[in-house]
């Protein structure tokens, strides 16, 4: 079966990614081909390594995330001096990201996208150009406002790709300043057909038109207007997708899931994991017998 498998952002509602691949594996479902655009990025550059979905679950799970976020306090510190003195910053982000990539980085040995198990595409957008960066293990055809990259490392895609505006700071990658995939392209269905898949199956963990209590704070304010917009973006090709019957679309609403709700990591997995075997019969007939 020529068929690949489209993992969309969502912060720690991604997870459910990796509940979604536990009930492929047990079945025996296996994509030829795999994209991911921030959280998607992530399980999918782990996936494409070699890692299976339950390791890369018992990881995930063993971490103290908290860890794994360095903040830039100096340069939070001289923004708020700034802010007073001059109304003016140059802080780009409150995450240096740099120990979340040092891990990543461990975890993928350091490898470069072309040595990727399963053909593998991620997303990261420029903030300067708002050019499309297309990380690829192999060569496609560029299209319009986009660029593809085949000579980097897994890390460092990765990290491009999770870098939610105002929270983490952008990837300097080749003279690109590089964020969030999602700004541009959340759900890289089109990524997929250039790299040869002829069936996709999406997965799409973002927004939901629900009503999402409590949003407080500088980040998740910043993360959720992030996600209503990649939503909306979405929601308008959402119809034209559903029709096609090349496209399968895996929907798993979590609207009491916040972006940044690490705590409920675990519970993200499982409604994944629920979801996938609900519509199983459905995956199954749309991936084996069509």
């Amino acid at each position: 079966m020529n068929w690949g498998l489209c993992l969309s952002g969502g912060g720690v509602r991604g997870g459910a990614h990796i509940g979604v691949l536990k009930v492929l594996e047990e079945n025996g479902l296996k994509p030829k081909y795999i994209t991911g655009t921030s959280a998607g990025a992530i399980v999918s550059g782990l996936y494409s390594c070699g890692y299976s979905a339950k390791t890369i679950e018992e990881i995930v799970s063993s971490l103290d995330l908290k860890k794994y976020i360095d903040l830039d306090i100096n340069g939070i510190l001289d923004a708020l001096k700034d802010l007073v003195v001059t109304s003016n910053t140059n802080l780009t982000g409150l995450v240096n990201g740099n120990t979340l990539e040092d891990l990543f980085k461990e975890l993928l040995s350091d490898k470069f996208i072309n040595q990727a198990q399963i053909p593998l595409g991620i997303i990261a957008v420029d903030i300067n150009t708002a050019e499309v960066l297309k990380f690829t293990s192999q060569p496609i055809e560029d299209h319009g406002n986009s660029v593809n990259i085949t000579d980097c490392k897994i890390h460092e895609a990765i990290r491009a790709s999770i870098a939610i505006p105002g929270y983490f700071k952008p990837k300097i990658f080749k003279n690109h300043m590089l964020v969030d995939g999602g700004i541009r392209d959340n759900l890289p269905l089109d990524l997929l057909i250039e790299l040869g898949a002829e069936k996709m199956l999406l997965v799409n963990v973002g927004f939901v038109e629900k009503n999402s209590e409590n949003v407080h704070g500088i980040a998740e304010i910043a993360v959720q207007a992030l996600d209503i917009m990649m939503y909306d973006s979405f929601k308008k090709s959402l119809l034209s997708l559903e029709n096609k019957d090349n496209i399968l679309i895996l929907n798993t609403p979590m609207p009491d899931i916040k972006p940044l709700d690490f705590k409920k990591l675990n519970k993200a997995i499982e409604i994944g994991y629920e979801e996938t075997q609900r519509q199983l019969p459905k995956i199954r007939e749309f991936l084996i017998n069509n």
